[in-house]
């Protein structure tokens, strides 16, 4: 019988830290290395893409994480996707661990093997001399060389650039916003870099908008030459407070009478829409904590004169929900 390797889009792969950085008081650098991540990937750039990231929590070991993931390994045998994840979560936390969303800030193939780069925003609290925060966001804060994670994500062998993990679609736009808090700073990297090494990296032209914690979170950012990259550091501010005006400044109105936007009820709904990749002119892609997101998302949809087809908005995280 044929092995989900050669047939089936999602894999789930054994990874190693090979690698721990601090890039910044916000930002901690993972890198994970291991043969099985050769199957990771898509044919073409893999700009924001989105994986999954499975570490030990709860009394999990890694063992028991990768059993619980069996049908979805390399080996097993081919199939189509649909249920294993409902079948994960049916699992005792103790046994299959905690599953978290993340970007691949970088994923090389190389002769010598596959690395794969994550950074984390480490929201982390003290509390009687503790850390507090999300399961993975704990992980990645005490994690060392040599530390087992279980990766799900594209088959290489499988999924080419329409892969619904990657949302940066502009279409024929090459004037382009991207804005988000310190969360969305991994995606707006990897998406300069690889427009930065396009043949054509001259042509595009815009502003990414980062609102960080501090000013020692502004890292230096590959993007190409007409590109500017503002970073907005709040420095105690609110949180999403200095995005709205960087947002209006950069894209002004451009219709005269106020267009009502429906409200997204977060309570209910994911706040994530993404453009059908026909933008055409212009385009505009936001990410971060989604109630920070609803402005922006106003006034792009409301007086900037942007399109559904020119906007996508993801809500990465909730203010007060653990990652």
């Amino acid at each position: 019988m044929t092995s989900r390797s050669r047939t089936s889009p999602t894999l789930a792969l054994a990874g190693t830290v090979t690698g721990v950085e601090d890039l910044c008081p916000t930002l901690r650098r993972v890198t994970l290395g291991g043969p099985e991540l050769a199957h990771l990937g898509v044919a073409g750039p893999t700009l924001d893409l989105r994986l999954k990231l499975v570490v030990p929590d709860a009394g999990a070991d890694f063992a028991s994480v990768l059993e619980c993931l069996a049908e979805v390994r390399p080996d097993a045998p081919g199939g189509d996707d649909a249920g294993w994840y409902r079948r994960w979560l049916a699992q005792p936390e103790h046994r299959r661990g905690a599953m978290r969303t993340y970007t691949a800030r970088e994923l090389r193939h190389t002769a010598s093997g596959t690395e794969l780069v994550v950074d984390f925003v480490l929201h982390l609290d003290e509390v009687d001399g503790e850390l507090v925060g999300g399961p993975a966001t704990l992980w990645a804060a005490r994690a060392t060389v040599g530390d087992p994670v279980a990766v799900v994500g594209p088959n290489r062998a499988v999924c080419g650039a329409d892969y619904g993990g990657i949302e940066w679609r502009p279409g024929r736009a090459r004037e382009v916003l991207l804005v988000g808090d310190e969360t969305a700073v991994p995606a707006v990297a990897a998406i300069c870099a690889e427009l930065a090494r396009q043949d054509d990296h001259r042509t595009w032209r815009g502003r990414a908008l980062l609102e960080v914690p501090t000013r020692a979170d502004a890292l230096p950012i590959a993007a190409p030459p007409g590109l500017e990259v503002a970073w907005l550091p709040r420095d105690g501010a609110p949180r999403g407070s200095l995005l709205p005006a960087a947002l209006a400044d950069a894209a002004p109105p451009a219709r005269r009478l106020q267009v009502a936007v429906e409200d997204v009820d977060l309570d209910r709904t994911i706040l994530w829409e993404t453009g059908s990749g026909r933008a055409a002119e212009r385009y505009a892609w936001v990410a971060g904590e989604a109630g920070s997101l609803k402005p922006l998302r106003r006034w792009l949809l409301g007086p900037a004169g942007y399109t559904r087809d020119q906007v996508a908005i993801m809500g990465y995280w909730r203010e007060g929900m653990a990652g």
